[in-house]
């Protein structure tokens, strides 16, 4: 299990955006291997090689080829990266 941890991210811009596939909104924010959600701040997942891993339970949530994430179980895309620059 990842460590689950609240960062103040007040005045720092993040590298990039992860979007959903489905509606293309912005969902999370992203520094270095952490995503953020936008919602509340929290970190919610973590990049680890090329799976999305969440940080509460360490369960892949997606895995990533190029800018895009893929669902585990049917392949289909569900996030892509959005650069915030």
């Amino acid at each position: 299990m990842l460590a689950e941890r609240a960062v103040d991210t007040s005045g720092v811009r993040p590298q990039y955006w992860l979007c959903r596939a489905e509606d293309h909104s912005r969902f999370a924010y992203v520094r270095v291997h952490d995503f953020y959600r936008e919602s509340d701040h929290e970190l919610w997942a973590r990049l680890e090689g090329e799976w999305l891993l969440s940080v509460r339970s360490g369960r892949p949530l997606a895995r990533q080829f190029g800018s895009v994430f893929f669902d585990t179980d049917t392949d289909e895309p569900v996030y892509f990266y959005e650069s915030s620059y």
